[in-house]
């Protein structure tokens, strides 16, 4: 289990996903942007929350965790989602972890560099830079 919500956290490792029996992530209420995609080697991940942050896109290998079973949690509203994501995330999470592992999902993630960050996503992470900016000098 790793709970790092209110940290103003930006980014997570991409080497996340070593951590093969992590069961619980929670990153809620931080500036973090993009999940790395080896979370999809997270086999045994149950419950993700990753409520209010500044995510547009996720990884298409978390399609594969199959958030979708009984007994697994997902949490991810307040995030400035694009638009097809959002729009599949509303019918249902089994139509969402569907649509990232769909090819017209995949073509996204592959121009997602190429995607502006939104004016809340880059509200959150400049916010976020800045407090923590703040306390690195107050812990000097």
């Amino acid at each position: 289990m790793i709970y790092l919500n209110d940290n103003y956290l930006t980014q997570l490792p991409e080497d996340l996903g070593k951590l093969s029996n992590l069961s619980v992530l929670v990153i809620r209420n931080n500036a973090i942007s993009m999940l790395p995609s080896s979370i999809g080697a997270c086999n045994r991940l149950a419950e993700l929350l990753i409520q209010n942050c500044a995510i547009q896109l996720l990884p298409p290998e978390l399609g594969n965790l199959a958030f979708h079973y009984e007994g697994k949690v997902l949490k991810m509203a307040g995030n400035p989602f694009h638009s097809s994501l959002e729009e599949e995330a509303s019918k249902g999470i089994q139509t969402l972890m569907e649509y990232l592992n769909s090819g017209s999902y995949l073509a996204l993630w592959e121009i997602r560099k190429k995607i502006p960050v939104s004016s809340e996503g880059a509200a959150k992470v400049k916010k976020a830079e800045k407090k923590r900016k703040k306390l690195d000098k107050q812990q000097k």
